[in-house]
């Protein structure tokens, strides 16, 4: 997870309009009547109002388009078929970001500046600096603690702003999306493959120990469908989260583990893809591992110039192969198939997403040389023939 580097405490801004990803208007999840759960749930009506200051000392939510200015792309090519599902978009950031490059005018955008000062975690909770995991980051700057101490908190800011989205997106200030490939995946995933009451928690998938247990990585981007996160928080689990990580048992674990340990305790279990890419940089060639037409984000890209081209070329791919785009490649993997300890690549055996490894050319065989006879030696005796007498 990317730690924020502002110097103060700053604020979370939000962009857009609070309508789809495509710049169609919100809509509900399919199963009707969320805004009305969701008003039962926490008390109060669905609104894009700004939400209160972040509890932890950092900032508030500003609305409009002011609070991040329009980046000059221009819009994605959206591919035929059903309406497309709304989603919103969680950025970790700092305070001087501008709006993501990879996103419209129309998207609804949230940039997560998160505090720089928190709470210490109480002396009953402490971490071994011989734990390979989080023991070495003991030592890390205060500000970076306070990103992993907060985020489930923001994150429930960002959801009371944006409260009945199909679909939330949280990635890194230096994840580029491609919203070709997000918006036909996220189509695929409401009319082919998900039933109407699955859950889904999708992304860059990694295990490193039991105790966390198998989780999404942020900066590859994780892809949460509405109505999980919106259970989560109507059960109360995403405010108790937020405070054992901010001052509790989880106080010492990184952002993402948090995210797939509460989500873990409604039932609903992180699903890797191979779409999605948290470390880019490890893959040799970026298109390795980052598709020119599967990829739906790809981490980490902080030159902002390289990720407008990265997204041109992906438009101008996905609008060439847009058959490619199909139920088999939105599936979430198996399990099974999934590489969970790997610490490169995000990969799903057999998935499309995947871009198979060149063929090996054949080595050329070394032409044979003829092997030469041996002078056959004559049969029988052989006799020495004479020598002339020497002169008188």
């Amino acid at each position: 997870s990317a730690p924020a580097t502002a110097s103060q405490a700053t604020s979370v801004g939000a962009g857009g309009s609070g309508g789809g990803g495509d710049g169609s208007p919100a809509r509900s999840d399919s199963t009707g009547g969320e805004a009305d759960a969701y008003a039962a749930a926490t008390g109060s009506a669905p609104t894009f109002a700004p939400a209160p200051a972040l509890a932890a000392g950092g900032g508030a939510l500003r609305s409009g388009p002011a609070a991040l200015p329009k980046a000059d792309v221009p819009p994605a090519p959206e591919l035929a078929g059903p309406v497309t599902p709304s989603v919103a978009f969680f950025v970790l950031g700092w305070e001087n970001r501008t709006r993501p490059v990879w996103s419209a005018a129309s998207d609804s955008v949230v940039l997560y500046v998160p505090p720089q000062t928190c709470p210490d975690c109480p002396a009953s909770v402490q971490v071994s600096r011989d734990d390979h995991w989080s023991g070495r980051y003991a030592d890390a700057p205060k500000a970076w603690w306070c990103t992993q101490r907060t985020y489930m908190d923001g994150l429930g800011k960002f959801l009371a702003h944006f409260p009945v989205m199909d679909y939330y997106m949280l990635v890194d200030h230096d994840t580029v999306v491609f919203p070709p490939a997000l918006h036909a995946l996220m189509r695929l995933l409401d009319n082919e493959v998900l039933a109407p009451t699955d859950g889904l928690y999708m992304g860059h998938g990694r295990k490193l120990t039991d105790e966390v247990g198998p989780f999404i990585m942020s900066g590859g981007g994780v892809l949460l469908r509405g109505k999980t996160i919106r259970r989560l928080a109507s059960g109360g689990f995403l405010e108790d989260c937020a405070k054992r990580q901010l001052e509790g048992a989880w106080c010492w674990h990184h952002l993402d583990w948090v995210l797939g340990e509460c989500l873990r305790e409604i039932g609903v279990r992180a699903s890797g893809h191979a779409a999605f890419q948290q470390y880019s940089h490890k893959c040799g060639a970026f298109d390795d591992c980052c598709s020119p037409t599967y990829s739906v984000a790809c981490h980490k890209v902080p030159d902002m110039d390289l990720q407008r081209r990265l997204q041109a070329e992906h438009a101008a791919s996905v609008a060439r192969e847009a058959h490619k785009l199909t139920k088999a490649w939105a599936k979430p993997c198996e399990d099974r198939l999934y590489w969970w300890n790997s610490s490169k690549d995000s990969r799903c055996t057999g998935s499309p997403a995947r871009r198979p490894p060149p063929a090996a050319r054949p080595t050329p065989r070394p032409t044979p040389r003829p092997t030469p006879r041996p002078t056959p030696r004559p049969k029988g005796r052989v006799r020495s023939r004479p020598q002339p007498a020497p002169a008188p």
